[in-house]
């Protein structure tokens, strides 16, 4: 009978492990090969967002590729029509509208400081030959001429169902149509400070402004009074894509946010997180941002 010793206990442990060397290895490469392919992966998947640029935007792309080439840098700013065929987009002497084909449609109008379009289609400015002259409000017709809508100075516009709503820095708000005239007038307890965001819903019917840690809400057509609260300490305010309701993003620093519908006043709290600020494009159900100071699709709020 064999009787074991321990070195060859010892010797057949070795041989053991030596067995179970290959074993191992195989399943740390397969672990390897895995990582590897979770890399691969998420940089395939990244690279569009990385590789994206403003004329290759979904909705966007071909106007901003219209803009590119015929508006000299550095560009103002943009706005984008109610059904996001056309992009006005501006530098400090001159305005072009690009369409989903075509050229440019060229406007010489230097200072222009603010751009919005009507629900039928018509382009309101607001411009300012120099920081001393004050801004002016204009209309431009499909024909590249200009004509004005009065001597109001705006530091915020929008557009509106049959025109354009107009805030001046003392806080006064008008609403005109396209034959300029004054549809209604309407005052904010105190002049603006600080930023100031003036946006109409998806129909046109209300306009709302945020301002002061404020939120202000008017029947657009007539600026008649809908709503004057402080829910929070108000930052901005997104429409949603229908009816009257809203997003408010409240501060300090976007700590939390409220779903509301602007006229009734019902609201509730939203989870807070960190949101584009981006505009609502009615007819297209999308909103916009700016990139480049151009017109790029932005993630709902």
């Amino acid at each position: 009978m064999h009787v074991p010793t321990r070195q060859g206990a010892l010797r057949r442990a070795e041989l053991r492990q030596r067995r179970a060397r290959p074993a191992g290895l195989l399943v740390v490469t397969l672990g390897s090969a895995a990582a590897l392919g979770i890399v691969l992966y998420a940089v395939a998947t990244s690279l569009p967002y990385l590789a994206s640029s403003p004329t290759t935007d979904p909705h966007f792309g071909a106007q901003n590729q219209c803009l590119m080439t015929s508006l000299a840098p550095p560009r103002v700013g943009f706005a984008v029509s109610w059904n996001g065929s056309e992009v006005a987009g501006y530098s400090g002497a001159a305005l072009a509208v690009c369409g989903r084909s075509g050229p440019a449609r060229m406007f010489p109008v230097h200072g222009v400081q603010q751009a919005a379009w009507d629900g039928h289609g018509t382009l309101w400015l607001a411009t300012s030959e120099s920081p001393d002259a004050g801004w002016r409000l204009w209309l431009a017709g499909a024909d590249g001429g200009l004509s004005s809508a009065g001597d109001f100075a705006p530091i915020a516009l929008a557009g509106h169902a049959t025109g354009a709503v107009a805030l001046d820095a003392a806080g006064k708000l008008v609403s005109l149509d396209r034959d300029g005239q004054v549809l209604g007038w309407a005052q904010l307890p105190a002049a603006p400070v600080g930023p100031v965001e003036l946006a109409v819903n998806a129909d046109g019917s209300v306009a709302a402004v945020v301002a002061g840690g404020g939120l202000f809400a008017y029947r657009a057509a007539n600026l008649a009074p809908v709503r004057a609260e402080a829910p929070c300490d108000a930052e901005y305010l997104w429409w949603h894509a229908r009816g009257t309701g809203a997003l408010l993003s409240c501060g300090p620093r976007e700590s939390f946010a409220l779903t509301l519908d602007v006229v009734s006043g019902e609201r509730e709290a939203s989870p807070a997180r960190s949101r584009n600020r981006s505009g609502l494009v009615p007819d297209l159900g999308v909103y916009v941002q700016s990139c480049e100071q151009l017109p790029c699709t932005a993630p709902p709020p």
